[in-house]
C-alpha cells in the first residue's frame, strides 16, 4: 500500500513522543502491530488505527507498506480525513509543528 494514498484520520498524534523509538523498530525491521486502514467503495484508503506507525515507515524511508503491514478493511463510512500521509503541511499538523 502506497503511503501517499493513505488520508489522516487525526489533527494530531496523541503522544508523538513515541516517535523515535518506532522509527528505531521499523529501521530495525522489528514486528510491529499491522496498521489497520479503511477503504471505501471508490477507493479512498484513510487511517482507522496507526497513525504513529504510518510514520514511523515514512520517516524510515519508506514509500509503502508491505502486505502483512497492515489491514485493509473495507467500509461504508467516511471518518474525517484532514489531509494525505505524505503531504508536509499534514506531516507538520500531525507533529503539532
Amino acid at each position: 500500500m502506497e503511503l501517499h494514498r493513505i488520508f489522516v484520520t487525526q489533527r494530531r498524534l496523541r503522544n508523538s513522543a513515541q516517535l523515535p523509538a518506532l522509527i528505531r523498530e521499523v529501521g530495525l525491521s522489528l514486528r510491529v502491530p499491522p496498521v489497520v486502514l479503511g477503504e471505501l467503495e471508490d477507493g479512498t484508503v484513510f487511517i482507522i488505527d496507526g497513525h504513529h506507525r504510518c510514520l514511523a515507515y515514512l520517516f524510515s524511508g519508506r514509500d509503502s507498506l508491505l502486505w502483512g503491514e497492515y489491514v485493509l478493511c473495507p467500509v461504508d463510512h467516511q471518518k474525517a480525513m484532514f489531509g494525505k500521509l505524505t503531504d508536509p503541511s499534514v506531516i507538520r499538523r500531525l507533529l503539532g509543528e
